[in-house]
């Protein structure tokens, strides 16, 4: 499954510029991945399979509490982010070559080369019944 992408192509060096509330990451095949509204269909955050379970069980408390109404919505909508926040990392793909950018742990980003021109360049859109 992960054929398609070259794992051994890693690198921390990323150009990437934060202007405002906009984030600019300068791809090495010279595309500019901008990241400045919602929904982004190359835009994507990834939750580590390691921190799946615990997240479910938490979100599913938080869901419990509200509706017994041990804490208030506004104070479970806060936790829910809070939570999804902290489980998940930001990663884009490149339009034009469809390189992957990915966070780690510690927020430094890598790129992940594609073995071939023909990888799917799409892979983090939704499916098409999500507006």
């Amino acid at each position: 499954m992960l054929d398609a992408i070259v794992a051994a192509s890693l690198s921390s060096d990323v150009s990437c510029h934060i202007y405002g509330h906009s984030m600019k990451i300068h791809c090495p095949c010279g595309a500019i991945i901008s990241d400045s509204t919602d929904r982004l269909p190359r835009k994507g955050h990834i939750i580590p399979d390691q921190e799946w379970d615990s997240l479910k069980d938490a979100l599913e408390k938080v869901i419990g509490d509200a509706m017994a109404r041990r804490i208030e919505g506004e104070a479970a909508f806060m936790q829910v982010h809070i939570l999804l926040g902290d489980a998940s990392r930001l990663v884009y793909q490149c339009r034009d070559c469809g390189r992957l950018f990915a966070d780690d742990r510690q927020h430094k980003t890598h790129i992940f080369i594609p073995s071939s021109h023909e990888t799917h360049k799409e892979i983090l859109r939704s499916r098409a019944d999500v507006a």
